[in-house]
This record gives structure tokens, C-alpha cells and sequence, in this order.
């Protein structure tokens, strides 16, 4: 799976977490799931920062501006970091085990990675 796809994926995964209709096993599944994907959105703005310091110029109060010839070399470098092709262990959910929940259309499309009938 790509960063991409993980991060797309993290409004979904919250969305479901929150459900107060989801059994309490999957909750838990979720929660050890959203703590590993924590970890790599952390080392994925870890590289963002850098690349901004890299591609910009720091003002005295901290924030970065993007030098105008670096825009397009700094979007290049942001796409392909967020192609990186990413593995991680998870248990698939099981549709049957989300129940009756009510969830987004757009949130289980998101989600296929992770749900399994």
C-alpha cells in the first residue's frame, strides 16, 4: 500500500473508531491500527519538514516560504514520497464484525484495504 493511500485513510479510521456502535474487539483492532499508522505519518512529516527546509528559506518567526524555483521540485519530491509503497501488519476487519454501524460510502471506500467479507 502507498503512504497515499494510508493517509487518505485516517479520516475514515477515526470515523469508524468513534462509532459507539462498533464492537468493542474491533474498536480495540483499530485503535492498535491507528497507533501504528501514527508512527508512520510521524517519519512521513519528519521528511515533509525536511523537504520544506530544504526547498524554502526560513523566516525569522520560524515559518517557511517556498522559493518560487523550488515549487515544482518541491511537489515532484512530495509526490514520491507519498508513492513510497509501505507495508505494516494488521488483522483485516471482517464486515460482518462492524455490525450495523453507520458509515460514510466514502469512508468504506477508503477503508477496502481493510475490510473484508
Amino acid at each position: 500500500m502507498i503512504l497515499k493511500e494510508i493517509i487518505d485513510s485516517m479520516p475514515a479510521l477515526t470515523e469508524l473508531k468513534a462509532n459507539k456502535d462498533i464492537l468493542v474487539k474491533t474498536s480495540f483492532e483499530i485503535s492498535l491500527l491507528i497507533k501504528k499508522i501514527d508512527g508512520i505519518l510521524k517519519t512521513f512529516e519528519e521528511s515533509r519538514k525536511e523537504l520544506f527546509e530544504k526547498y524554502g528559506e526560513k523566516n525569522q518567526d520560524g515559518s517557511i516560504n517556498i522559493l518560487k524555483e523550488n515549487i515544482s521540485i518541491l511537489e515532484n519530491a512530495l509526490k514520491e514520497v507519498l508513492e513510497v509503497d509501505v507495508s505494516f501488519e494488521y488483522t483485516p476487519i471482517k464486515l460482518n464484525d462492524l455490525g450495523d454501524i453507520k458509515i460514510s460510502p466514502d469512508a468504506l471506500y477508503r477503508l477496502s484495504w481493510l475490510i473484508k467479507e
